[in-house]
């Protein structure tokens, strides 16, 4: 059995800047729902895991909310450098964007987490993919699709 974690775009927002300087987590306006205890719990349960995944689209968002950070001008590049070490640590799934855009909830939900659905949908039984996000609409519609969920705020309060 190999269990793999699909990491969406907060929750590796959290990774990136925590991994930076803890300190600075509350102070990035996508993450002020964290803090240093969410991010060290986020890394010890992600090492649970056989492999982590990401796919390009939660990369490029999570690569553009991290330049909108509050940090000075000279932690672009610690954030660069954190960012290509990410790269190199997790996996990147590139399933295919065209598919994923023909899913009845491409409209509400957008084409990122229509690919992570098409993700979660290839669990098998010797294989379990778990998300592991904060974005309240896709843990509901995950969940609702009977995947494997770890809903960061919710199991972390």
């Amino acid at each position: 059995m190999t269990d793999i974690a699909l990491v969406d775009t907060n929750v590796l927002l959290l990774v990136l800047i925590g991994s930076i300087s803890p300190a600075e987590i509350r102070k990035h306006k996508r993450l002020s729902q964290f803090d240093v205890a969410h991010y060290e719990h986020v890394l010890e349960y992600l090492g649970l895991f056989d492999d982590i995944i990401v796919t390009p689209h939660i990369l490029t968002e999570t690569s553009n909310l991290s330049r909108h950070s509050q940090f000075r001008d000279s932690s672009a590049t610690r954030i660069a450098s954190a960012f290509r070490q990410l790269l190199k640590d997790y996996a990147e799934d590139l399933t295919a964007s065209a598919p994923s855009a023909e899913r009845r909830e491409f409209a509400a939900l957008g084409l990122t987490d229509c690919v992570i659905l098409d993700l979660l949908d290839q669990s098998t039984d010797e294989t379990t993919i778990t998300l592991v996000s904060s974005d309240r609409d896709l843990v509901s519609r995950a969940r609702s699709l009977g995947h494997s969920v770890y809903d960061v705020l919710a199991e972390f309060a």
